[in-house]
């Protein structure tokens, strides 16, 4: 659990962070300008005067929407059990599961203090994904590398995975649902993100 938060933290600072790309990502391409842009959104939700922690905390969480590809994390996690689960337990496991992540991810805006993003080099992966290599510059403490692998799908970017130091945060949650699955099958996961979902504070109605 405790990498996990840290993967948390890493993202959400980076995403603000990636307001202040210096300009090595200047010749880099579609991917790295999409990141860029997400960086962008959220440093104005910092700039704007008058807005409440919700507020502002819900106008993030749509930029983390935005630029994640949830549905498609959502599959990757479950992994082998998904093709095993009813349709009804899909559509709840992923109503559930986009909430969780969207509610989770935006309740760690407030932790950006003044960390920096370069990105160093943007590649493809495979056939269809690219991944933009960064690198996280913080006021106290050695750089963090962060490495995005990016899809377009439909004419549009979304984020799959991030590798924070080598490791997948899309493959952490994929370890931590397959064994919460073997103790107490899909509906246990389900019900579990639902508890977590209640404990968190919404700001906005469950994600479709």
């Amino acid at each position: 659990m405790a990498i996990r938060r840290f993967f948390m933290s890493v993202f959400v600072v980076a995403l603000i962070g990636a307001g202040t790309i210096t300009p090595a990502a200047a010749a880099s391409g579609g991917a790295s300008q999409f990141i860029r842009d997400l960086g962008d959104q959220a440093i104005q939700v910092l700039q704007t005067q008058g807005l409440t922690l919700e507020q502002r905390e819900g106008r993030f969480r749509e930029i983390l929407r935005q630029g994640f590809n949830v549905d498609f994390i959502g599959r990757f996690v479950i992994g082998r059990y998904w093709r095993k689960a009813s349709a009804q337990q899909k559509a709840d496991y992923q109503q559930f599961f986009g909430e969780y992540i969207l509610q989770t991810y935006a309740g760690r805006f407030g932790g950006y203090a003044g960390e920096k993003l370069t990105i160093t080099e943007e590649k493809p992966a495979g056939k269809t994904d690219v991944v933009v290599r960064t690198r996280i510059s913080r006021p106290s403490g050695s750089p963090i590398n962060a490495d995005w692998r990016v899809r377009a799908t439909d004419g549009r970017y979304g984020i799959i995975d991030v590798m924070v130091e080598g490791v997948s945060i899309a493959l952490t949650h994929r370890q931590e649902f397959s064994g919460l699955i073997k103790k107490s099958g899909v509906d246990g996961l389900i019900n579990l993100l639902h508890a977590r979902v209640d404990k968190l504070p919404a700001t906005t109605a469950m994600v479709k």
